[in-house]
């Protein structure tokens, strides 16, 4: 279990996720996150845009995608 502290940020409300757990997720700055309520609490997954950019790119160029931190999500490579 990974523990996360909230920090203010600006005037919102945020925390910091750990290097290990964006390697799981597969993420990066930019990257869009879904919390989806269940049961047992929320999950955290990544958008199925994000791994389609990053496995895309992997196959292209053999490194995961950078995207500028203005692009939506569908603007490639930078």
């Amino acid at each position: 279990m990974i523990t996360l502290s909230l920090t203010t940020i600006g005037t919102s409300t945020g925390t910091i996720l750990p290097k290990e757990m964006l390697a799981r997720l597969k993420v990066q700055s930019g990257d869009t996150l879904y919390a989806i309520e269940t049961a047992q609490g929320y999950l955290i997954r990544p958008s199925r845009s994000n791994s389609m950019l990053a496995a895309s790119s992997s196959r292209n160029t053999g490194t995961p995608s950078k995207r500028s931190r203005n692009d939506p999500g569908g603007g490639g490579t930078h």
